[in-house]
């Protein structure tokens, strides 16, 4: 027998606190301060991260831009729904570093969409490479009054990568130039119930989601 929880009726916010607490000792960020919030499953945590990112942009600016190699379908999905362009630079299945690092200097440029664990190839972007690259070009941007280019880093899959390779729990790394927003599912290795996930960011990249309830609906 199990007796009753005694903090049942606790409202949902310490129920995410406690699941994103326990999910930064393997995502990453657990000395630092970060943003996050719950969803209904990953593929509602990347459009989450999309919206974030893509309300940050200019309304009249140019058409934003997202850089990828060979993107989880719902990827596709976010383009269709929120309008931004999205150019694969993919290289044997991840994203061609030297090609994304070429395109960075360009201001329609709104993110970088990098896996950590393809989905359907099994096969991780060099993720710690990626983010040296964000780091430096979005300096550059930043002396030019151009605003930063996002990482969107889907760890939904990456557990055994996160627990053994240390360098790509990118949210432990000193705070650079770019926002960061990773996505991970709790059904996918927590054994939590279908659907569960979250998105754990850098302080201020979730902040155009604040009064914004809808995540998966118009």
């Amino acid at each position: 027998k199990m007796p009753p929880q005694a903090d049942a009726t606790r409202p949902r916010r310490f129920f995410e606190a406690e699941l994103v607490a326990f999910q930064r000792r393997f995502l990453g960020g657990a000395a630092r301060t970060v943003e996050a919030v719950s969803t209904g499953g990953g593929t509602r945590s990347i459009n989450c991260a999309f919206e974030a990112v893509l309300r940050r942009r200019d309304a009249g600016g140019p058409r934003p831009v997202v850089l990828t190699g060979n993107p989880h379908l719902a990827v596709e999905r976010a383009e269709r729904r929120f309008g931004f362009l999205l150019e694969r630079l993919e290289a044997g299945g991840a994203i061609d570093v030297e090609k994304m690092t070429a395109e960075l200097d360009r201001p329609e440029v709104a993110a970088v969409y990098a896996q950590t664990l393809s989905y359907t190839d099994g096969i991780s972007d060099e993720v710690p490479a990626v983010l040296d690259a964000l780091d430096a070009a979005n300096a550059r941007r930043k002396k030019r009054g151009v605003a930063p280019v996002c990482l969107i880093n889907d760890c939904c899959l990456a557990f055994s990568i996160l627990v053994h390779q240390p360098s790509y729990r990118i949210l432990d790394r000193a705070p650079g130039a770019t926002p960061i927003l990773a996505t991970l599912d709790a059904h996918k290795h927590l054994g939590s119930d279908k659907g569960l996930s979250t998105v754990v960011a850098t302080p201020g990249a979730l902040d155009a989601l604040r009064g914004a309830a809808r995540v998966g609906a118009r």
